[in-house]
């Protein structure tokens, strides 16, 4: 298949999606939430910037309610709260948007020839209202930079520009962390200088970030490690906070739910269970993303396979994984769409890439109100992770032959 035909398939299928999508809001929405929508509570839209932005002023974040993010994350987000309120949003969206366009100008300019103008654009617009990106807009999560330093990366390393890339990606640890997880990419081609540079980067400003908020360093270090102990509780815990989660860990979470309340209608079964089990979670996470890591560096040479892989680790593998960091599947999509190598799972992989874009609101598990959606992008994130080990072991036992 032509790289325009798998651009076109794209498009079809994300309409179709969104279509069905529509179609299940208007059979079940009179139940209310969260039958009547396939994002988070309505009430509760733009709460993330809100809350970000309130965090934010004063370079207090961490004395403040709920704050959810690493040091750096608050110092990169300043300069919207220069803003009032409504412009800050509206930049902050309008960044968003023009670097999105930027990014699918960028992967797709090769073939953009083959399509009129109007179909062009009409083409690139559609990602516009793929799930990540309606996700985004709903909650207005700091998430959107995020994925900006991290596209910016990916772009840099493809090029082979390691320490520009490096830049990039170090503000992007320092904001949440989970990036790291690209550091591997920097161990496979032997960056040893870029990764160690990388870390020292990622912490050096984080620790800058941390002494330039009100108070004294320690006085922020202290809050800091509460405000992440309150986030353990109301969020890594918390069932009420499962809905629309991307990670393994909010399966995990509804099955204890629902083993537990079969035993004990209070909480008491499941608070017990899921904090015992947080420990051989993360033993367990850690193991198979070493496996993935060793892989990446011994086996797979193919560069939208390993950024698949490691996409899917930081989607799936935190405790904390909510909708919004399916954006990520969005560079995924573009490199997979402009790779050198063609495969004869390549039909496979496209479909199921682009089923991850969509939103899947056709059940919901009561009492927990976690959609049948988050088990989907579970299931066919673990079927292309297998399908790209299963290739690439195939393809080095031959090699050997």
């Amino acid at each position: 298949m032509s790289q325009k035909k798998e651009l076109q398939c794209c498009v079809v299928i994300i309409v179709l999606g969104l279509l069905l999508a529509f179609l299940c809001i208007a059979l079940m929405g009179a139940r209310g939430y969260p039958y009547d929508t396939f994002l988070y509570v309505p009430s509760d839209s733009l709460h993330d910037f809100a809350k970000t932005y309130a965090s934010t002023q004063g370079l207090n974040p961490y004395a403040g309610p709920a704050p959810n993010y690493f040091p750096l994350a608050y110092l990169v987000f300043l300069p919207f709260t220069w803003l009032s309120p409504m412009v800050s949003l509206i930049a902050f969206y309008l960044l968003f948007s023009v670097f999105v366009f930027a990014l699918l100008v960028y992967y797709t300019r090769g073939f953009k020839s083959a399509f009129s103008t109007f179909d062009y654009l009409l083409i690139l617009s559609v990602f516009y209202v793929s799930y990540p990106v309606l996700r985004f807009f709903d909650r207005g999560n700091i998430e959107g930079l995020l994925f900006i330093f991290v596209a910016s990366f990916l772009v840099a390393y493809q090029q082979k520009r390691y320490y520009l890339s490096l830049i990039f990606l170090f503000i992007a640890i320092g904001m949440k962390g989970f990036p790291a997880v690209f550091l591997v990419l920097f161990l496979k081609d032997k960056q040893y200088k870029a990764f160690f540079l990388c870390i020292f980067l990622a912490l050096l400003f984080s620790f800058l970030a941390l002494a330039s908020f009100s108070g004294t360093m320690l006085e922020n270090v202290s809050l800091y490690f509460k405000a992440m102990s309150d986030v353990q509780n109301n969020l890594v815990f918390a069932i009420q906070s499962v809905s629309q989660s991307a990670s393994l860990w909010g399966v995990l979470r509804v099955y204890v739910w629902y083993m537990s309340s079969s035993t004990l209608s209070n909480m008491s079964v499941y608070n017990h269970a899921i904090q015992y089990l947080l420990m051989p979670y993360t033993i367990f996470t850690a193991f198979i993303f070493l496996m993935i890591s060793v892989y990446i560096i011994r086996v797979e040479s193919a560069f939208w396979k390993n950024i698949a892989l490691l996409v899917f680790v930081i989607i799936m593998f935190p405790t904390i994984s909510y909708d919004y960091k399916l954006l990520y599947l969005l560079p995924l999509f573009l490199l997979f769409l402009t790779r050198e190598h063609k495969s004869r799972f390549d039909g496979y992989y496209l479909v199921l890439i682009v089923l991850l874009l969509i939103p899947k609101n056709y059940y919901v598990f009561e009492p927990s109100r976690a959609p049948i959606n988050d088990f989907i992008n579970i299931v066919i994130m673990f079927t292309i992770s297998a399908l790209i080990i299963y290739e690439g072991v195939k393809n080095v036992s031959f090699r050997k032959r």
